[in-house]
C-alpha cells in the first residue's frame, strides 16, 4: 500500500503532496512547489491511480480535485464558494458525493453528487434536516450518511444506481 500526505518543505518554503510506500522507501513529490496551493488528500481511488483532495483557493473558495498518481496532474471536480463538508469518491471514480449547506446559516445540510468528468450538481438527500458525512458503500450501490431527520443522530442508506438516487433513503 501507499500513503499520501501533506508536507511542509523548508528547503523551498512550500507545501507538497507526497506519496510513500507503506513499507518505507523514499517519498515521491506528487504536487507542490513555491506559490502552489496546498492540497489536502482525502482518499485514494479504488484502483490507486488517483487521489481525491481539497484545495483552499481563498478564505471562502474550496476546490475538490483529483490528482493523477502517474504524473501529479490536477483536475478540478467541483468548486465551492462556502466550502463543503465530507467528500467521498465512488468506487468506480465516476462520481463524488458531498454534503453542503442548503441555507446561509447552515441549519440544513444536504447530500449532493457531481460527476468527476464535469456536469451538474445533483441533489440526492435534501430537505429541512441536517444530512451529512456521505460515504459510498464498497460496491457503489449506496451512500451511507448521518442525519438528524428523526430528531437525533441516525445512520441512513440511500440506494444508488448510475449516479442517481434509486428509491428512498432508509434508516440503518
Amino acid at each position: 500500500g501507499r500513503i499520501a500526505y501533506t508536507w511542509m518543505d523548508g528547503a523551498c518554503d512550500c507545501i507538497q503532496l507526497r506519496v510513500i510506500d507503506a513499507g518505507g522507501g523514499e517519498p515521491r513529490i506528487l504536487y507542490g512547489g513555491r506559490g502552489m496551493t496546498e492540497v489536502l488528500p482525502l482518499e485514494w481511488s479504488d484502483d490507486g491511480s488517483q487521489i481525491l483532495g481539497k484545495r483552499q483557493k481563498s478564505a471562502e473558495e474550496t476546490e475538490v480535485v483529483l490528482i493523477a498518481v502517474s504524473d501529479g496532474s490536477v483536475r478540478v471536480v467541483r468548486n465551492f464558494e462556502h466550502g463543503s463538508g465530507k467528500v467521498s469518491l465512488s468506487p468506480d471514480s465516476r462520481y463524488v458525493a458531498y454534503d453542503r449547506a442548503e441555507d446561509s446559516n447552515d441549519a440544513d445540510r444536504g447530500i449532493y453528487l457531481s460527476a468527476t468528468e464535469g456536469g451538474h450538481e445533483v441533489p440526492l438527500v435534501t430537505g429541512p434536516t441536517y444530512d451529512s458525512h456521505p460515504m459510498w458503500t464498497r460496491d457503489g450501490s449506496g451512500l451511507v450518511f448521518a442525519s438528524m431527520r428523526t430528531g437525533g443522530p441516525g445512520l441512513w442508506l440511500q440506494p444508488m444506481k448510475d449516479g442517481r438516487a434509486d428509491g428512498k433513503a432508509r434508516l440503518l
